[in-house]
């Protein structure tokens, strides 16, 4: 299998490595994987931020990493116990390696290694192919880092749901978005999981400094991951095993029907093949909490402008599922389709499509072939604060003022969600099903 290794601009040449019999002087487990060991080029070379995994893909992945002092990283390329060949870095302080060329749905294994220390191994897994199961990780507005967040985070690790993906729907570090907040917030929070889990995320309204986002995040913005080439970090789509996500932001690109992020989710949901397709930004077109859709003077008007321009579209073509935070509690709708207006408009028997029935394990939805089928509308705008929900929009079938996040569980032809809340308590659970894979 040939390896194609693309690298930031910091990066330097590639070394070509002799073949040999002879084993490394650490011990390799014997895997059928690939190992990626990150070394230093000289002694006390500190990380202190990653490694972190971005732009996950059924192919590849990309490692990102931050040392204290500016120093050159060497990555190392293992196959079982076959040395391949390695790729150095310049000096810097921030170190991206993007690898392509990978097996899906495989564990694969890495290092970071300065002089004689090392790191202990950590495992990744490549993306799931179209046909197999997917389980993400799903959280908004969690960047406080405080008592509470870190409750949410913790009783969703105890549940041991061992997530292949996880997404940050804004909002990931509280109040300003610099640096040192997503240092405390992201990094130093869900250390050691970013290593061995990667992440997508979309611009909250709270990541006021651009610059220091997209340094931060490596999305991916040229149909790498499937789907169309958006040429943006900004809004980007990813397959992932049966689902394809799509990314908007509703943060800093401005919300035109006219405008290239549109012309893009057209061409991009026209594209899609995958049976599941899930759309997430951080600003919610339905909502009955702290940020109610209903006033749309909130946010400059990003709530209205995305249920009145946005929305249509994604029904149009036939989205099953879009994930928002913003506004800080739990909300869900079931399958409704049509609803562009305020609150005071919508209407069950015009808007609600498919009836939820109530099962052992939650509310069952089944979604009927065709475009007007309906989509399910949640709200996880509460694993970082809480503000609990006024009087609840009507379109919500649940409306849950507490703390925590959601697990999406994802085969070809089912869709579950479940909301875990602060204390570990699967507060709202439901599944969607299909009689047949997308067209």
């Amino acid at each position: 299998m040939e390896l194609v290794w693309r690298v930031s601009p910091a990066v330097g040449v590639v070394i070509a490595m002799q073949q040999s019999n002879d084993k490394p002087a650490w011990r390799l487990p014997a895997i059928a994987g690939l190992i990626l060991a990150l070394a230093a080029s000289a002694a006390g070379v500190e990380v202190v931020r990653g490694p972190y995994l971005q732009s996950l893909h059924s192919a590849g992945v990309t490692i990102c990493a931050r040392v204290r002092e500016p120093a050159p990283l060497i990555v190392t390329i293992w196959r079982g116990d076959e040395l391949m060949r390695q790729i150095s870095s310049r000096s810097a302080l921030d170190h991206t390696f993007t690898v392509d060329g990978l097996v899906p749905d495989t564990t694969y294994q890495y290092c970071l290694q300065f002089g004689d220390a090392r790191r202990e191994y950590v495992n990744f897994r490549t993306a799931p192919a179209k046909g197999a199961a997917a389980r993400i990780w799903v959280m908004g507005d969690g960047g406080t880092s405080l008592v509470d967040a870190r409750a949410v985070r913790d009783a969703y690790e105890r549940r041991k749901l061992d997530p292949t993906l996880i997404l940050m729907l804004g909002n990931n570090a509280y109040p300003d978005g610099t640096d040192g907040q997503f240092q405390q917030s992201v990094f130093d929070h869900f250390a050691p999981r970013l290593a061995e889990t990667p992440f997508y995320s979309t611009r909250g309204n709270h990541a006021r400094h651009a610059d220091v986002y997209y340094q931060i995040h490596v999305n991916p913005k040229s149909g790498e991951a499937g789907g169309v080439a958006s040429e943006s970090e900004a809004y980007y789509s990813a397959d992932h095993g049966p689902v394809h996500l799509v990314c908007l932001d509703s943060s800093g690109t401005r919300l035109e029907t006219d405008g290239k992020m549109m012309a893009w989710l057209r061409r991009d949901l026209a594209a899609a093949q995958s049976p599941w397709v899930i759309a997430f930004c951080h600003h919610p077109p339905y909502s009955g909490g702290s940020h109610g859709s209903d006033n749309c003077a909130d946010s400059g008007g990003r709530l209205c402008q995305l249920r009145e321009r946005f929305i249509p579209v994604l029904e149009e073509f036939g989205v099953d599922l879009m994930l928002t935070g913003h506004s800080h509690a739990y909300e869900r709708t079931g399958l409704i389709h049509g609803h562009y207006g305020p609150s005071r408009t919508f209407a069950p028997e015009l808007h609600v499509v498919g009836e939820g029935a109530p099962g052992k394990n939650g509310v069952r939805y089944r979604k009927a072939p065709g475009r007007a089928a309906g989509t399910v509308y949640v709200v996880v705008g509460s694993s970082g604060k809480l503000i609990p929900i006024g009087k609840p929009h009507p379109a919500m079938a649940v409306s849950i003022s507490d703390m925590g996040s959601m697990h999406l569980d994802v085969s070809a032809t089912k869709l579950t969600g479940s909301f875990v809340d602060k204390k570990g308590r699967v507060r709202d659970t439901f599944s969607i099903t299909k009689a047949a894979v997308r067209q």
